[in-house]
């Protein structure tokens, strides 16, 4: 029978994985994109040739078929590599950006203004808004991972969520959220910081959802996945200049309702007491009233404490 295994891949040869890798720590893990990542050094042009290095050189076949991300079903060559992590250093400096930051970033592309496209409010706030971010260089990073390395927004038990919410960086959370991030992580980490700073629009942005939302947030992706991907097509990032398009409306013209999904999780007590505690009666409120949480002893007791003082 015919092999129909193309000569390339064929003529790969491929480093064996040693025993003693698996258990001893010194070892990088396989994943090269996870392991560089983590350095400060590694920006997203430096992620982009060393992947291209990696998928172009025969002796790394089997880091590129056990990290690889392929296209298609039994296709034999991957398109891309797994980045399964998400460093912490992108999401410590988190802070309004200069203006000279908004303007024309490299490669023609404003990375702080694309990730604007994420924005958790329904008509998507103010287009050039100047929410707290991390960096253009950062953005770009993290845009890269999450869209076209797959990695988990859960990094770190939700530290890029709970540091997202700790900035009220808006557009960061909704890429977050989009893309999977758990509020839940780290005993409700991300809910309690929103709680203790007053946050009611953001505590409500990671309890609900809206169908609505996420199909625009789904157009977003598409057009921010072909923007860097032409950005990476050649190793030297040649300018690209691109027109970012906002879409505010509902890309199902027959559909005028503003349907709510199910609520990404169900608020607990101890929820509702952090924030008798915090004094944020208006998510006291909105615990009790919208979403149903009942308060136990504890929190009608140190209610009655509360209104005692008043």
């Amino acid at each position: 029978m015919e092999s129909r295994t193309p000569s390339s891949v064929l003529s790969t040869t491929f480093v064996p994985v040693l025993d003693k890798a698996k258990s001893n720590p010194h070892f990088a893990n396989a994943e090269v994109l996870t392991f560089a990542a983590r350095f400060g050094i590694c920006t997203a042009e430096i992620l982009v040739k060393l992947e291209a290095r990696v998928l172009s050189d025969k002796r790394l076949g089997n880091i590129a078929q056990s990290c690889g991300i392929f296209e298609a079903e039994g296709d034999m060559l991957p398109k891309r590599l797994k980045c399964s992590e998400l460093p912490k250093r992108l999401f410590r400096s988190i802070k309004e950006q200069p203006s000279r930051a908004w303007g024309r970033a490299s490669h023609g592309i404003d990375f702080i203004e694309l990730l604007g496209l994420f924005h958790p409010s329904p008509t998507g706030g103010a287009m050039g808004e100047r929410a707290p971010s991390p960096s253009s260089e950062n953005v770009n990073l993290i845009l890269q991972l999450l869209l076209l390395h797959d990695s988990d927004p859960n990094s770190h038990s939700g530290y890029p969520l709970a540091m997202t919410v700790h900035h009220s960086s808006e557009p960061l959370m909704g890429l977050l959220l989009y893309k999977g991030a758990n509020p839940c992580m780290k005993k409700n980490l991300a809910l309690q910081i929103a709680v203790r700073k007053g946050w009611d629009q953001g505590l409500r942005w990671m309890i609900e959802r809206e169908e609505r939302l996420e199909r625009v947030w789904t157009r977003h992706e598409l057009h921010v996945v072909q923007i860097l991907e032409e950005a990476t097509v050649a190793a030297a990032f040649s300018e690209v200049q691109h027109e970012i398009t906002r879409h505010h409306g509902d890309p199902n013209p027959h559909s005028n309702k503003r349907r709510r999904l199910f609520d990404r999780l169900r608020p607990d007590p101890e929820l509702l007491r952090e924030a008798i505690r915090s004094d944020s009666w208006s998510i006291v409120d909105f615990l009790m009233a919208e979403k149903g949480v009942v308060p136990d002893m504890k929190s009608l007791k140190l209610m009655e404490k509360k209104k005692s003082k008043c």
